[in-house]
């Protein structure tokens, strides 16, 4: 299955706005996403 971290849209909220809820969401998930690891393996 490939992953589309580079076209999330939690992502891209993140990157408008890092302080936002939405954007906090995506940092804290990141910790545990099999997409966003594989992509620095």
């Amino acid at each position: 299955m490939a992953h589309q971290c580079e076209n999330c849209k939690l992502r891209s909220l993140y990157e408008k706005n890092p302080k936002s809820m939405l954007g906090r969401f995506w940092r804290w998930h990141i910790n545990f996403c099999p997409g966003w690891k594989s992509v620095f393996q």
